[in-house]
């Protein structure tokens, strides 16, 4: 009896302990080593990553104290997970050196925008990649429409809540995503143009870009401080890309078209918004990925970025599938968050899996358009994630030559 008890007790002396193993990061693989440090931009905290000088320090926690007090739970209650599900989060570690010594050269500068109402180090794995590989990387913050914030003065900025929608705009919005003819999706297109400015998201898809070139303007004039100022000292603000995750994806290829010297954006299962950039030609290398299950009856972003007659004839205009993710798979909390419902919350593929082929597929599209490199990486990305596929938006179009869509 006494055995039996001892070995119970042993059990679940060893479940507990394998249950609170530390989460594993996959590791950036380029031949840089990658630093990190915060700062604030527009009164918003901000995160650079970059390129290090060797024998930098390249670990420290995922969060810090101030972090996690402020953010996980709000991240937990904007996700509708478990209330301490991302409890120690300070105790998972990043690889990357907090204020490590730049390294010196010039490097091309990606800035980043979060999903709506997450945090801004939500893909900590594809930025520390991305600086290991000889970027730098900045991800700004949208107080209010992201997790819980703690600014620099101390104060914390809840997120606001779900946006409300306006009735005209909301059903305008559902026949866009889920409308059973492309006439019933494209028809309206002129009315949510005026329907979207008055509605809480369409004040943040031009807050959002007010951000982003707030960031970039401090970021090109030096008015930035501390570690961030001497690591920026190292941007070629010739070569800028902007990218983004959901809305901060959308976000991300709308102020890439308005800035000049944009010269790529990325946008990550985001879905378009601007009605500016429905039929209509972005001028601007994009590559879009997007989760399967938003094509399989077509996607928004299939009227969007090219004109209809020839959505998905611009090479420069990359439209990927990732199969097996669904939507938070593309950040981080499908590898922080292992097990227990990952199926239903990130998708059937392995987070790791998921991670690499983003990585291989958005590092292959920054070296091209931002280093000069050919497409043979891109190619190869897509050919080795077996989970990764060209989507080409024919049934749009075809009815567009068909005479379909606005005259």
């Amino acid at each position: 009896m006494i055995t039996r008890i001892c070995a119970a007790a042993a059990c679940l002396l060893l479940f507990r302990f394998a249950a609170a193993a530390p989460v594993q990061l996959p590791a950036p693989d380029g031949p840089h080593r990658v630093g990190m440090a915060r700062f604030d931009v527009a009164g918003a905290p901000a995160y650079v990553w970059y390129p290090a000088a060797a024998g930098a320090k390249t670990s420290r926690p995922y969060f810090n104290r101030t972090e996690q007090a402020t953010q996980a739970r709000a991240i937990a209650r904007n996700q509708r997970y478990g209330e301490t599900e991302l409890d120690g989060l300070e105790s998972v570690i990043a690889h990357s050196g907090e204020d490590a010594t730049p390294l010196q050269g010039k490097f091309p500068l990606v800035l980043f925008n979060h999903g709506y109402e997450c945090y801004p180090q939500q893909n900590t794995v594809l930025m520390e990649r991305w600086a290991s590989h000889g970027y730098i990387v900045v991800s700004i913050s949208h107080p209010g429409d992201a997790a819980d914030l703690a600014l620099a003065d101390g104060r914390v900025v809840p997120t606001s809540g779900a946006p409300v929608t306006d009735a005209t705009f909301g059903e305008l919005r559902r026949r866009i995503s889920a409308g059973a003819t492309h006439e019933e999706r494209t028809r309206g297109l002129d009315r949510y143009a005026a329907a979207l400015p008055p509605t809480r998201l369409g004040a943040s898809h031009a807050r959002w870009s007010d951000d982003v070139r707030a960031a970039l303007g401090a970021i090109e004039s030096g008015r930035t401080r501390g570690r961030a100022a001497a690591v920026f000292g190292h941007a070629d603000t010739r070569r800028v890309a902007i990218a983004g995750m959901s809305f901060g994806g959308a976000v991300a290829a709308s102020v890439c078209r308005a800035i000049a010297h944009c010269g790529a954006a990325i946008n990550l299962d985001g879905s378009n918004y601007d009605p500016a950039l429905f039929d209509a030609d972005i001028g601007r290398p994009l590559l879009v990925m997007q989760a399967d299950p938003a094509y399989r009856n077509g996607s928004p972003n299939d009227y969007a970025y090219e004109r209809w007659r020839e959505a998905g004839n611009n090479p420069h205009v990359v439209r990927l599938r990732l199969d097996g993710v669904r939507h938070m798979g593309f950040t981080d909390l499908g590898l922080l968050l292992p097990g227990g419902g990952s199926e239903q919350r990130f998708g059937r593929l392995d987070a790791q899996a998921a991670q690499r082929a983003i990585g291989d597929a958005t590092l292959a599209f920054l070296d091209q358009y931002l280093k000069g490199a050919g497409r043979g990486a891109m190619a190869r990305a897509i050919r080795d994630a077996k989970e990764l596929h060209v989507h080409d938006p024919v049934a749009v179009r075809e009815w567009a030559a068909r005479g379909g869509g606005r005259p």
